[in-house]
């Protein structure tokens, strides 16, 4: 059940830390962009608290927002953190309820654009990202993770049915 009701929904994973201005950029950045039903935003990946503090970064994440037919094998959205218009992302049907796989919220993103939403990327680092091997994404079956979001294209109906039959066989396939 989707319980939020303000204007904006903004999922944070607790191990994060945001910037003290992000919020307020996500927010002044969607206002401007009436049309766009989420934003997310670049990050910068750590993998301790003393790296995050020394300003040690494993790796930056400037995710581009598209080509959609992309995030059938990528993520190119960026990651849970980020800002969606809530009747957006209700109307598309939020997340689904699985439990024991990652890529929540890159299922999301592909359940949003599928709906006609238009997803894009605020150009800076707003967040800093805790990435440990120990992570869940990195610890559940990464085909299991996969599947999450490959499935939401069986049913995309901008695609004939037997290309459709073809993309889900071609992208089991290739993630098996």
């Amino acid at each position: 059940l989707f319980e939020a009701n303000g204007e904006f929904f903004l999922p944070f994973d607790a191990d994060n830390v945001a910037r003290p201005d992000m919020v307020e950029r996500f927010v002044a950045a969607m206002r401007r962009r009436p049309d766009v039903a989420a934003l997310t935003c670049y990050f910068l990946a750590f993998a301790t608290t003393e790296d995050l503090q020394a300003g040690r970064f494993l790796h930056a994440y400037r995710p581009a927002g598209g080509p959609h037919v992309l995030s059938c094998l990528r993520n190119v959205y960026g990651d849970a953190t980020a800002l969606y218009r809530t009747e957006a992302f209700r109307a598309a049907g939020g997340y689904e309820t699985d439990r024991g796989t990652s890529f929540e919220d890159w299922e999301a993103f592909v359940k949003l654009a599928h709906a006609g939403g238009r997803i894009d990327v605020v150009p800076d680092h707003l967040f800093y990202y805790r990435h440990l091997p120990t992570g869940f994404s990195r610890v559940t079956n990464p085909f299991a993770n996969q599947q999450r979001v490959v499935r939401q294209f069986r049913g995309w109906e901008r695609i004939p049915p037997s290309e459709r039959a073809a993309l889900w066989n071609l992208l089991t396939g290739v993630h098996l």
